[in-house]
């Protein structure tokens, strides 16, 4: 059963006018949206990183794999396959970027981090990046004097990444929530993403929501694919946001095959949804 409810104060369209924005995936010829299946069972080299008020803490390094470390920024470098990264700890403070030429695995492990005028979490691989949580984690950015550039986020995602499992807060300042640079799958996690001043979940290409539980708000399009299609097959979406010109969804084309869909934008010359095509 597809549920869509849609709440657009200041006149806007009504649910019967958004109907023929969204249509059903068996109403379409579309590609294969099916997220990459993460296959733990490769991922046999572990990385551990800590962070406290102290610092942070790098261990279980192995070879192929380059740390540079200033006590409060991180960067890890791989040149081998198979790494998981598990990310733990509490620091107000921090950043962590990993940069992979192979397939990462990201878990936060009940992770509280928090940044100061840039990116918290940065991720790069070739290969698809997988992110998960395990227990509740959080993730903030803090705005300073420094311009936030058009692709800051509190979590940047550069490659086509996977979102799954656990618990996953975000809240950002400074531009967007979440960016990825390209297709981003969201499977079995539930994501909350507030305070952004731009938006909330951000792709340079499609957004496919497999299961799980999303709620966003920002003062701008709260999500939007910006080259590619919003695809929804189960699970529950809840998308706000009372600023005016802030769409809720904006995609080139909206397909729902399952799950619940609430977006409610209240501002001026706001949209529930946008899409370019159907």
């Amino acid at each position: 059963v597809c549920m869509i409810m849609l709440a657009v104060g200041c006149g806007k369209r009504t649910v019967q006018e958004y109907d023929e924005r969204v249509m059903e995936i068996e109403r379409v010829v579309r590609p294969l949206y099916k997220a990459p299946s993460l296959d733990e069972s490769l991922f046999r080299n572990r990385v551990y990183i800590e962070f406290s008020s102290s610092g942070v803490r790098v261990s279980a390094l192995p070879s192929g794999v380059t740390e540079e470390n200033n006590g409060k920024m991180v960067l890890l470098r791989s040149s081998i396959p198979g790494v998981e990264y598990i990310v733990g700890g509490t620091t107000s403070d921090a950043s962590l970027a990993i940069v992979s030429e192979f397939s990462p695995l990201v878990t936060l492990d009940s992770l509280s981090l928090v940044a100061h005028g840039e990116n918290a979490l940065q991720v790069s691989s070739e290969e698809v990046i997988f992110l998960r949580s395990t227990g509740n984690s959080v993730i903030s950015d803090v705005a300073d004097t420094s311009k936030a550039d058009s692709q800051s986020a509190a979590i940047k995602l550069m490659g086509r990444s996977v979102l799954c499992d656990g618990g996953l807060v975000v809240n950002a300042a400074r531009r967007s929530a979440i960016f990825c640079t390209d297709t981003l799958y969201l499977s079995g996690v539930a994501l909350s993403l507030s305070g952004a001043p731009n938006n909330a979940l951000l792709s340079n290409k499609s957004i496919v929501f497999s299961d799980g539980a999303l709620s966003a708000s920002s003062a701008k399009d709260v999500v939007k694919c910006k080259n590619g299609d919003f695809m929804m097959f189960g699970g529950a979406v809840s998308l706000s946001s009372d600023m005016d010109k802030a769409d809720g969804l904006q995609a080139t084309n909206v397909y729902i095959a399952d799950g619940v869909l609430s977006v409610v934008v209240s501002g001026a010359a706001s949209d529930g949804i946008k899409a370019k095509g159907n």
